[in-house]
């Protein structure tokens, strides 16, 4: 049962280094079964942790993450720690199906293939975020919402940043955005756009 201010969010091994929602071993010796429950952040050194995710930072900038899973919300590290997380590196979680859930209000900068290909469903970052990157969500078929999708903020949504990105529904309302490049939405659900200020549209931008 979790102590007030926790949750529970999975279970290991005692030698692995990561909590999975639910796992099966076999018993065939004595075994010690780790519990992990989620708290404050807490930094060392430039590692990131909550008993959730473990994560590395350089400065402002979240470079690798040694584990986690499920919803990986930064929300309060900044007032749990001083942190404050502005940007991803690029292909951070690249093909990583155990991010479901990112919920980062400081990010205003995703490095290229952030999260292609990824089991993401759910990405909110930062209003001021300016420029979605090429390839940052390409693939990534489960993803099903953007935040924000109002901002006067974003500027620039590169070549293929949502393509394929099927289940990818909302309305979009962007006034300062210029520049949509090639394949950016292809195969996506959006409902609606709203993008007064566009000048350049690239191939394939919004096909089918």
């Amino acid at each position: 049962t979790p102590n007030e201010g926790r949750e529970h969010i999975g279970w290991a091994t005692a030698s692995a280094g990561y909590y999975t929602p639910q796992f099966s071993t076999t018993v065939n010796a004595a075994q010690t079964i780790k519990v992990g429950m989620a708290g404050k952040w807490t930094y060392s050194g430039k590692t990131l942790a909550n008993g959730v995710w473990s994560l590395k930072v350089d400065g402002g900038q979240m470079v690798s993450y040694y584990s986690g899973f499920g919803k990986l919300d930064l929300s309060d590290v900044y007032s749990d720690t001083g942190i404050k997380i502005t940007s991803t590196y690029q292909t951070i979680f690249q093909n990583n199906k155990m991010i479901k859930f990112f919920v980062a209000p400081d990010v205003t900068s995703m490095g290229q293939r952030s999260f292609q290909g990824s089991g993401l469903q759910d990405a909110r970052v930062s209003e001021k975020c300016s420029k979605i990157n090429t390839y940052c969500f390409r693939d990534a078929t489960s993803l099903t919402n953007f935040e924000p999708k109002v901002s006067s903020n974003l500027k620039q949504i590169s070549s293929d940043a949502f393509r394929s990105c099927e289940n990818l529904v909302g309305d979009f309302y962007y006034p300062n955005l210029t520049y949509v490049g090639d394949s950016s939405f292809f195969e996506t659900k959006i409902t609606s756009i709203n993008f007064p200020s566009l000048t350049s549209v690239g191939i394939s931008a919004f096909n089918t």
